[in-house]
Parts: C-alpha cells; structure tokens; sequence
C-alpha cells in the first residue's frame, strides 16, 4: 500500500511538473518546431524533458539580464528608413549617417584589422567574445591586451565561460598580471536563479577609447582569423566602425559587464568622430536582455518590404 502511494505521488508530480513546463512552453515565443519538438519530447519522456527544459529551455531570463540601457540623444531621431522606424519604436538606438565602416573578408584583413583597433587605443580597450582560443591568434590578441596595459591603458576582458572553456589560460594570467580586468559571462557552475546554461554570450566586439570598434561574426581563434593563411578556417565577415554609432556598442559592453561584475558601470560617451564616413549604421542587439525579438521582427519585416 506505502509503495502505491509513493508511485501515485510520484506520477502526479511528473504529470503536474509536465503540465507546468507546457504551459510555460506555450507561453513563450517560438517557432511552431521548436514548440512543437518540445511538446512531442514532454509527452514521450517527461522525465527527462522537464528537468531538461528547466535548465536549458529558456529564451529570456528577464531578473538576472535586465534590459540595456541605451545612451541616446534627448531629441529624437527622425527616422532614415522603415526599418529604423521600427527599430526605434523598440525603444533601440537609432540608425546614423555618415559612419566609417570597413568589411574585413578574410582571415588575414580580419586579424590584422582587430590588431590596429588594439594598438590605436591610448586610454581604454573594452573586449568582449565568445570564443578565445588557446592557439597562437588568442595568444597573441591577449598579449597585445597585456602590453597596452603594461602601458597604463585600462584593458577589461569579458569572454564566455563555456564558448572559452579552453582558453589561452597563461596569457590571460599575465594580462591580469598586467593590471587587466578579465571576467567571464555566465559561469558553468551557478545557482539556477542565476541565471540558465543555454544563454550564452555571443557577441563579439573590441573597443578602442569608446571611439573604434572591431566586431561581426569572427571569434578570436586561427580558425576564424589569422596573420596566415589556414587549410579549414571558416568563412566569415567582421568589421570596423568609426562614428557615433560605436556608442551603441559601448552600451551593450557596459551592460554584459555589469552583469558577468554584479556592479554597476558608469555611462561614457562616445567622443565626435573627426571625419564623416559612407555608412548609414544601426546596430541591433538581441538577446535575453532586449525586450522582444526586434532582431527577428526587423529581418521578417525586410523580406515583406523587398521589391526586386
């Protein structure tokens, strides 16, 4: 009789923790797939796909990553396109005119751009990726970190702790030596009200006095850029940014620290640029710390708007 009613106990909850993990399934914004593949794998091994989905499931996470908080001019910006219309009723940063902005389409032109970006800085150097390798590029990107603070310039270093899970620990070591910053984006040990082991932080930036920025697809490792050539890197773009839209980098920077410091950061902004570029930039984060999907949203709404 003791043992029925363990097993009774034991169904309902299963059954009730089930129900609970369906309706916050269904509560949050997916594609029918991924909804749909986590119903069909709740129904089929509930056991395993609750616990799961508590852990890894979640796509905003809004106590642990408050929204950015944007640096924006008191007086709003008169849209340029639809698009930035949009974006800025999203409360976003809006698109500039006039930046400077350079595509870097090879692993050479790539790391060679990162390097100039680093070596201009003069007082700060803010860097943020997923991914630093331990291999001569993240060796000799962090070395170059740890000379320009040796150099009295402050160096802040945040990476991802899964995505840098083996990174070049002794450079990194001496950059701390140096007096350099270094932290890393959501732990893989942490309390589950910390935060949740699939958010990642893949965002991939160098900063040079708040002024320049290094960013795009690349991460910092031979396989994505290189001061030569590689058999099996990927192909990727990155690039460079002069101009006031690199504030909205800042921005995003000062945010991600701030969570990984668990302390607040003060807003710098960034200096006039002294030459106009071409580029017409909008930058748009996305993430558990944007509310919304204003990134999706604005991809789906170009398709709609296309013509030819």
């Amino acid at each position: 009789m003791i043992e029925f009613f363990i097993t009774h106990i034991e169904v309902v909850g299963v059954i009730l923790l089930t129900l609970g993990v369906a309706f916050i399934l269904l509560q949050q914004r997916r594609s029918p797939q991924s909804t749909a593949a986590w119903i069909l794998f709740l129904v089929v091994m509930p056991y395993v796909a609750a616990p799961l989905f508590l852990a890894l499931g979640f796509r905003k996470q809004g106590k642990r990553y408050e929204p950015i908080i944007f640096t924006q001019k008191e007086d709003p910006q008169t849209p340029v396109h639809a698009l930035d219309e949009m974006f800025q009723s999203f409360n976003l940063p809006p698109a500039l005119e006039a930046q400077r902005l350079n595509l870097h389409d090879t692993p050479q032109t790539a790391y060679a751009a990162a390097m100039e970006v680093i070596e201009s800085a003069t007082q700060t150097i803010d860097v943020l990726f997923y991914i630093v390798s331990d291999d001569d590029t993240g060796n000799h990107v962090v070395d170059a970190l740890t000379e320009k603070a040796r150099n009295g310039v402050k160096v802040r270093l945040l990476m991802d702790r899964l995505g840098t899970l083996r990174g070049p620990s002794k450079a990194v070591k001496a950059l701390r030596k140096a007096g350099g910053e270094v932290l890393f984006f959501s732990p893989i040990l942490q309390l589950p009200s910390s935060g949740h082991l699939n958010l990642r932080n893949h965002r991939k930036m160098i900063i040079a006095d708040h002024a320049r920025v290094f960013s795009g697809g690349m991460n910092i490792g031979e396989h994505y850029m290189s001061d030569h050539p590689h058999s099996d890197h990927w192909v990727d773009l990155a690039f460079t940014l002069e101009g006031q839209s690199v504030q909205t980098f800042c921005d995003v920077f000062r945010s991600d620290w701030e969570v990984a410091c668990g302390e607040d950061v003060d807003h710098i902004t960034t200096p006039a640029p002294t030459t106009a570029g071409n580029a017409t930039v909008q930058l748009i984060p996305s993430g558990p710390d944007i509310v919304e999907d204003p990134l999706h949203d604005g991809i789906i709404r170009a398709l709609h708007l296309a013509k030819t």
